[in-house]
């Protein structure tokens, strides 16, 4: 697994709405956590597995390009 963000909630929910729905999955670190109490499980980190890596960074670079 590596590590491709790490951030707020909304954020991570925004970056994780991005690489699922170009195909990758996605895990998240704290997501049992931060259902229950949202203010401790921060930062959240958003991990994929090696082989999705380059192209969840193209992803979030294509979107950040974007705006």
């Amino acid at each position: 697994m590596k590590e491709v963000y790490r951030g707020s909630p909304v954020e991570c929910a925004h970056i994780r709405n991005l690489l699922e729905a170009a195909g990758i999955i996605v895990y998240q670190t704290n997501e049992l956590m931060s259902s229950i109490e949202p203010y401790l499980a921060v930062p959240m980190i958003l991990q994929v597995d090696e082989q999705h890596f380059d192209r969840a960074m193209d992803v979030l670079t294509a979107n950040d390009d974007e705006n």
